[in-house]
């Protein structure tokens, strides 16, 4: 912390800004809350205001890339806040391009959190995103064509844990803590905003790219808002599948402290019956949270495989199952 700071300032509370209309109205309004927030009184244990700042990565993908993060530092600057440019350096895949680029921006931010934490001594490490609810639309679309269940539909959430790599000096295991307070509004409320505050902001060329998956959904959309199937309805959709999905989690949580026994942590239990008695939904997110437990650091297995293993065990017996032992993955070899 620098020797001038303000006391009354509390551990950093981070703003994801590309320069698009999105990430600039969440800048600016974040701002504006954080003027509302009165600054902590001495001697009494508040915590003040958050220290907010801005964080814009430099991907390095097209020319004009180092510009625009220049850009967002002047801009926030101007704001009077903070901000970083994070750069992603090393080889680019050519494939799956904007999932690694996604998975490189939380990485980038993450650890640039995990460093601007450290004199607060505050494991929390918030990051607030722009996503509206056409980016919640096109999200529900995207994972419906993988054909995903009620998690993968119900699309992104408020706040959400990510997962990311491991983190230097005793941050291990500490995940992000992304925050998304604007899911329930549309770009054209963000832009009408910007608008009004007399804001500007940069529009990136490749949300034009139609080798892009998302940029593909975002203009079916359009077709789809004729037949009456809107942003605004798929977002709704997506919320009360959310909603569905936290009250199958809590039962499936209940079944797991209920029926598995974990020996001491060197292997998992179930009844064979009691398995068979939980509905499907509810057993393969058991069987998801046993092979979890003792699966390391391996790649979590697909949904498809959890319920064909569930499947396969459901229709055996006590007296078939040990013939008919399974695994998701053949054993490794020494």
């Amino acid at each position: 912390m620098d020797a001038d700071e303000p006391l009354s300032l509390g551990a950093p509370m981070a703003v994801a800004v590309s320069g698009g209309a999105d990430s600039m109205a969440l800048m600016h309004i974040a701002q504006r809350a954080l003027d509302l927030v009165p600054p902590a009184v001495e001697g009494m244990r508040l915590p003040g205001r958050p220290r907010l700042i801005v964080l814009t990565v430099d991907h390095g993908l097209r020319t004009g890339s180092a510009d625009d993060a220049a850009w967002v530092v002047s801009r926030a600057e101007a704001s009077g806040l903070p901000c970083r440019v994070l750069a992603w350096t090393g080889d680019k895949p050519t494939q799956g391009i904007q999932a690694a680029a996604r998975a490189a921006r939380y990485q980038l931010m993450h650890e640039a959190l995990v460093e601007e934490a450290r004199p607060y001594h505050n494991l929390v490490r918030p990051l607030l995103t722009a996503h509206h609810y056409e980016d919640q639309a096109e999200t529900f679309l995207m994972r419906l064509a993988r054909g995903s269940g009620i998690d993968g539909l119900s699309a992104m959430q408020e706040t959400a844990l990510i997962e990311t790599a491991t983190m230097p000096d005793g941050a291990y295991g500490v995940q992000l803590t992304v925050h998304r307070p604007l899911l329930d509004f549309p770009k054209s409320r963000l832009i009408a905003t910007l608008k009004a505050a007399d804001l500007e902001w940069r529009e990136d060329p490749s949300n034009a790219r139609d080798d892009f998956e998302r940029v593909r959904v975002r203009k079916a959309l359009v077709t789809l808002a004729a037949l009456g199937i809107t942003s605004h309805a798929i977002a709704r959709s997506a919320a009360r599948l959310s909603r569905a999905r936290s009250a199958v989690m809590r039962q499936a949580a209940d079944a797991v402290s209920r029926h598995i026994h974990w020996h001491d942590g060197q292997f998992g239990a179930m009844p064979l019956d009691a398995l068979n008695e939980l509905s499907e939904e509810i057993a393969i997110r058991v069987l998801t949270r046993l092979i979890g437990a003792f699966s390391g650091e391996a790649p979590d297995p697909r949904l498809s495989e959890v319920e064909a293993l569930a499947e396969r065990i459901r229709a055996t017996t006590d007296r078939a199952w040990p013939a008919r032992a399974a695994t998701l993955h053949p054993p490794r070899l020494a």
